[in-house]
C-alpha cells in the first residue's frame, strides 16, 4: 500500500521550473505541447485570439466552448498572458 504521507515528505515540486505557455504568443503546436490540450482546443484558442485580440487574463479562455471548467482548472497553472 502506498503511504501518501511518506511520499509527500520525500517529494518536492519547484514551481520555478515550470515553463508556462504564453497563450498570446503560442501557435497551435506550442499549445499542443501541453498534455491536456488537443489539436482542436489549441486551434480554437489561437482562432479566438486572432478574432478577439490578445487575452488579458488566463480566465478569458473559458469563453471558448471546449474549455470546460475542469479542463481550465488543470491547465491554468501552466499558462500565462505575459512573458514574466
Amino acid at each position: 500500500k502506498l503511504d501518501l504521507a511518506k511520499l509527500k515528505t520525500q517529494s518536492t515540486i519547484d514551481a520555478h521550473y515550470i515553463q508556462k505557455i504564453n497563450i498570446n504568443r503560442a501557435d497551435i503546436d506550442g499549445l499542443r505541447a501541453h498534455p491536456y490540450l488537443n489539436y482542436k482546443q489549441a486551434k480554437m484558442i489561437v482562432n479566438f485570439r486572432h478574432q478577439h485580440g490578445s487575452f488579458q487574463s488566463i480566465a478569458e479562455i473559458q469563453k471558448i466552448k471546449p474549455i470546460s471548467p475542469e479542463l481550465f482548472r488543470k491547465i491554468a497553472p501552466y499558462l500565462t498572458v505575459d512573458d514574466k
